[in-house]
């Protein structure tokens, strides 16, 4: 009889250091984290997921703009998927929402994706729309020695 088990040593931490380009009716900088827990089974390139942690911040808009976001995303055979929590905050006015998207990944170190910002009751900073992401990911695991 044989058992499967599962342990830590099956998995290995990922963080990701990522800086990207957003466009949903405003032009916007993304920087952000990305975590995720990779198997060590060789084939976990292929499909893998985690979480999504950073703020959009404004280059275009007449009041500045940021967003913070938390989420999960991830890719499988390079198809980019994820969704996020939003919080827009301006001097004066704030909106919150969610973000699914969709798009191509490399690994996650290269990810395009289009998605939907939906803005929950009204939208007074004007996000909602159609959203372009351009992202690049540096996994951390890299500048180790």
């Amino acid at each position: 009889m044989t058992s499967i088990t599962k342990n830590a040593s099956d998995r290995t931490p990922e963080l990701f250091v990522s800086l990207g380009y957003n466009y949903c009716r405003y032009h916007f900088l993304d920087a952000g984290l990305r975590y995720y827990s990779l198997k060590t089974d060789g084939q976990t390139m292929l499909a893998f997921g985690g979480f999504a942690l950073g703020c959009e911040f404004s280059m275009n808009r007449p009041e500045q703009a940021f967003i913070p976001y938390l989420g999960v995303q991830g890719q499988r055979i390079g198809i980019a998927y994820g969704l996020r929590l939003e919080y827009g905050i301006s001097r004066d006015q704030q909106s919150i929402g969610l973000m699914p998207e969709f798009g191509f990944s490399v690994f996650e170190m290269l990810r395009i994706t289009g998605g939907y910002r939906y803005c929950f009751k009204n939208d007074p900073l004007a996000l909602n729309g159609f959203r372009l992401s351009v992202i690049i990911g540096f996994p951390t695991s890299l500048f180790e020695k």
